[in-house]
């Protein structure tokens, strides 16, 4: 896969970037490297459970109080597994006590009758359970453990009885994009509230699929037919790291019945983010409290330890350098679509080593 690395003539993003920055409303906290499984497409090689390097639960706790007293952004704690963690109850209820809105990321292997009633203890809502494939034969092609899928279900009917609200989530390669309306079916059949979507971005782990990504045709087709699906089943379906969803949904939106179109309600305003949310409205923080735009995309703006959260958001040097589209290089430069949609700025930086290069996988040319 290559990119080409010519920048086109700046031009003005539709906010300056020295205009001021809201606080993000997403942020995802790895709370630990720790993980028994090797799920192919991890951004991480995980660590073995009891691995050093984690934030303590002092500096846990400090981060947590600092979001609390700035942000108050939704919370994702994840890891690659964050049940591995001793104190991942204690720290959910703590932030849940300082009214920050937290959902436990999992691959719901080890979620035990034990873990179920310890997250009803520490009062989480919310839980986001990983499934690559419909099936075992395509989820367990994925991870180092042969009846993985066996085992998230068996989790997964466990979280369901406590009656927590749980999410869906998959990371698509060609090994397993084919699977997308088995997936949607079984997250509908499941009663998950979403069902969220990664295609693959080939850093850590998830480089050995680097030959493995969609093609920019399939893509394309695929991210149609998210489009058509979620409003005929009136299903959310969110795509994650495929800004061009954004630009997909803003050039067919006319095809949606009128209620469900917020700019023919003259409510453009309540339109769902789906373009590049790096720097913007969310931010991953690794196990030692680095801050980086995504979590593929691990270019450091500062660390919790050293500096507090808020001025590493407001202040950190590729948020800045992200939030100027003007900076935009190759096709992503000219297009219309840049200041919503921005492309994927990790995939950028996995084809050409620039992050602000054009996005390689996108199909459209702008005019």
């Amino acid at each position: 896969m290559t990119a080409k690395k010519t920048r086109a003539p700046r031009r003005s993003p539709r906010k300056s970037a020295k205009a001021a920055v809201k606080g993000p409303e997403y942020v995802l906290w790895e709370v630990s490297r720790s993980c028994p499984i090797g799920c192919a497409a991890c951004r991480h090689s995980s660590l073995p459970p009891g691995s050093p390097g984690d934030l303590t639960t002092e500096q846990a706790v400090a981060l947590i109080d600092s979001l609390a007293a700035t942000y108050r952004p939704r919370l994702h704690l994840t890891g690659p597994e964050p049940l591995h963690r001793p104190d991942i109850f204690e720290l959910a209820e703590y932030a849940i006590k300082k009214e920050l809105s937290v959902v436990l990321c999992t691959n719901a292997v080890a979620y035990d009758v034990k873990v179920a009633r310890q997250v009803v203890g520490a009062r989480i809502r919310d839980i986001e359970i990983s499934l690559d494939g419909a099936s075992g034969r395509i989820h367990d092609s994925f991870r180092d453990n042969s009846g993985g899928f066996v085992q998230a279900i068996k989790g997964l009917d466990l979280v369901r009885l406590s009656g927590i609200k749980f999410g869906l989530s998959a990371t698509l390669t060609g090994r397993n994009v084919e699977e997308l309306p088995k997936l949607l079916n079984l997250s509908r059949k499941l009663g998950a509230q979403m069902l969220t979507l990664f295609f693959n971005v080939p850093t850590g782990r998830g480089r050995a699929l680097a030959g493995d990504l969609v093609d920019t045709e399939t893509y394309e087709r695929w991210l149609n037919w998210i489009f058509e699906q979620q409003f005929l089943h009136r299903f959310p379906v969110r795509v994650v790291c495929s800004p061009q969803f954004e630009r997909i949904y803003r050039q067919r939106a006319s095809e949606l019945p009128e209620d469900l179109d917020p700019m023919r309600q003259g409510q453009e305003h309540l339109l769902g983010r789906y373009g590049c949310l790096a720097a913007k409205d969310f931010c991953f923080i690794g196990n030692d409290g680095t801050v980086y735009p995504c979590p593929y995309l691990l270019e450091p703006a500062g660390n919790v330890l050293e500096e507090d959260f808020a001025k590493i958001w407001q202040k950190g040097t590729p948020f800045g350098v992200l939030r100027d589209t003007g900076g935009l290089g190759g096709k992503c430069g000219p297009c219309k679509f840049a200041d919503m949609c921005s492309g994927c700025r990790a995939l950028a930086r996995a084809a050409s080593d620039d992050f602000m290069a054009e996005d390689p996988v996108c199909e459209y040319q702008p005019a």
